[in-house]
Protein backbone atom coordinates (compact mmCIF):
# COMPACT_ATOMS: atom_id res chain seq x y z
CA UNK A 1 0.00 0.00 0.00
CA UNK A 2 1.55 3.52 -1.31
CA UNK A 3 0.58 6.76 1.60
CA UNK A 4 1.57 9.96 0.39
CA UNK A 5 4.47 11.60 2.62
CA UNK A 6 6.83 13.88 2.96
CA UNK A 7 10.14 13.49 4.84
CA UNK A 8 11.82 16.17 6.53
CA UNK A 9 15.76 15.61 7.27
CA UNK A 10 17.93 17.50 10.40
CA UNK A 11 19.15 19.93 8.02
CA UNK A 12 15.61 20.95 7.10
CA UNK A 13 15.69 19.31 3.61
CA UNK A 14 12.48 17.26 2.44
CA UNK A 15 11.59 14.59 -0.03
CA UNK A 16 7.93 14.30 -0.97
CA UNK A 17 7.04 10.83 -2.40
CA UNK A 18 5.27 7.61 -1.49
CA UNK A 19 5.97 5.89 0.92
CA UNK A 20 5.29 1.37 -0.06
CA UNK A 21 4.55 -1.03 3.43
CA UNK A 22 5.90 1.34 5.96
CA UNK A 23 7.48 -0.50 9.04
CA UNK A 24 8.93 1.68 11.68
CA UNK A 25 10.27 -1.28 13.69
CA UNK A 26 12.78 -2.10 10.80
CA UNK A 27 14.60 1.20 10.64
CA UNK A 28 13.50 2.30 6.59
CA UNK A 29 11.67 3.65 4.36
CA UNK A 30 11.26 2.75 1.32
CA UNK A 31 10.31 6.00 -1.04
CA UNK A 32 9.41 6.59 -4.63
CA UNK A 33 9.86 10.10 -5.02
CA UNK A 34 7.31 12.06 -6.53
CA UNK A 35 7.79 12.64 -10.01
CA UNK A 36 10.33 9.90 -10.72
CA UNK A 37 8.32 6.69 -11.05
CA UNK A 38 9.99 3.57 -11.12
CA UNK A 39 12.09 4.91 -8.66
CA UNK A 40 12.85 3.46 -4.85
CA UNK A 41 14.84 5.26 -2.07
CA UNK A 42 15.54 3.84 0.89
CA UNK A 43 15.26 6.08 3.69
CA UNK A 44 16.80 5.47 7.24
CA UNK A 45 14.72 6.97 10.07
CA UNK A 46 17.64 7.63 11.93
CA UNK A 47 18.24 10.03 9.63
CA UNK A 48 14.45 11.93 9.68
CA UNK A 49 13.47 14.51 12.07
CA UNK A 50 9.79 13.07 11.14
CA UNK A 51 8.07 11.70 8.29
CA UNK A 52 4.53 13.55 7.40
CA UNK A 53 1.77 11.01 6.17
CA UNK A 54 -0.29 13.73 3.97
CA UNK A 55 -3.23 14.55 2.35
CA UNK A 56 -1.85 15.68 -0.57
CA UNK A 57 1.33 17.04 -1.86
CA UNK A 58 0.78 20.37 -2.38
CA UNK A 59 2.20 23.33 0.00
CA UNK A 60 3.99 21.41 2.82
CA UNK A 61 2.90 24.08 5.40
CA UNK A 62 3.52 24.23 9.03
CA UNK A 63 0.68 22.45 12.06
CA UNK A 64 -0.89 26.49 12.84
CA UNK A 65 -2.43 25.46 15.50
CA UNK A 66 -0.62 25.89 19.05
CA UNK A 67 -2.16 23.76 21.60
CA UNK A 68 -5.64 22.56 22.02
CA UNK A 69 -8.82 24.11 22.44
CA UNK A 70 -11.68 23.62 25.40
CA UNK A 71 -13.98 21.64 23.48
CA UNK A 72 -11.47 19.75 21.47
CA UNK A 73 -12.70 16.38 21.82
CA UNK A 74 -9.59 14.64 20.13
CA UNK A 75 -9.03 10.43 21.28
CA UNK A 76 -5.88 9.53 23.04
CA UNK A 77 -3.23 11.19 25.19
CA UNK A 78 -2.81 14.56 24.53
CA UNK A 79 1.02 15.62 24.21
CA UNK A 80 3.22 18.67 22.99
CA UNK A 81 6.33 17.12 21.74
CA UNK A 82 9.30 19.75 21.36
CA UNK A 83 11.88 18.32 19.22
CA UNK A 84 15.56 18.24 19.13
CA UNK A 85 15.95 21.77 17.15
CA UNK A 86 13.62 23.54 19.70
CA UNK A 87 10.02 23.01 17.11
CA UNK A 88 6.87 22.04 18.83
CA UNK A 89 3.90 20.13 17.86
CA UNK A 90 0.73 19.21 19.59
CA UNK A 91 -1.20 16.11 19.12
CA UNK A 92 -2.40 13.39 19.98
CA UNK A 93 -1.08 10.07 20.52
CA UNK A 94 -3.16 6.42 20.92
CA UNK A 95 -0.16 4.04 21.98
CA UNK A 96 0.95 6.38 25.72
CA UNK A 97 3.31 3.87 26.45
CA UNK A 98 5.37 4.32 23.02
CA UNK A 99 6.17 8.02 23.97
CA UNK A 100 8.00 7.26 26.90
CA UNK A 101 10.35 5.42 25.21
CA UNK A 102 9.96 4.48 21.26
CA UNK A 103 8.81 5.86 18.12
CA UNK A 104 5.72 6.89 17.88
CA UNK A 105 2.59 8.38 15.42
CA UNK A 106 1.29 11.70 16.17
CA UNK A 107 -1.99 12.85 15.00
CA UNK A 108 -2.03 16.52 14.75
CA UNK A 109 -4.21 18.94 17.00
CA UNK A 110 -4.69 20.94 13.81
CA UNK A 111 -7.56 19.10 12.35
CA UNK A 112 -7.62 20.97 9.34
CA UNK A 113 -3.70 20.96 8.48
CA UNK A 114 -2.60 18.82 5.42
CA UNK A 115 -1.14 16.14 8.06
CA UNK A 116 -3.13 13.31 8.68
CA UNK A 117 -0.31 11.78 11.25
CA UNK A 118 3.14 12.21 11.86
CA UNK A 119 5.70 9.55 12.52
CA UNK A 120 8.79 10.91 15.24
CA UNK A 121 11.70 8.84 15.40
CA UNK A 122 12.70 8.42 19.90
CA UNK A 123 15.89 10.45 18.18
CA UNK A 124 14.10 13.17 17.19
CA UNK A 125 12.92 14.63 20.71
CA UNK A 126 13.71 16.91 23.29
CA UNK A 127 11.17 16.53 25.36
CA UNK A 128 7.07 15.32 25.59
CA UNK A 129 4.62 16.86 27.65
CA UNK A 130 1.23 15.57 28.12
CA UNK A 131 -1.79 17.40 29.31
Amino acid sequence: MYQKVVIRFWDDTTMRGYAENFAPDKGLLTLSPAGRAGTHVLVRLDDVKAVFFVKNMGSPGRNKKKGFSQDDRRLGTRVMVEFKDGEKMWGAVFNAAAIHGGDFFLYPADGSSNNEKVFIPRNAIAAIHQG
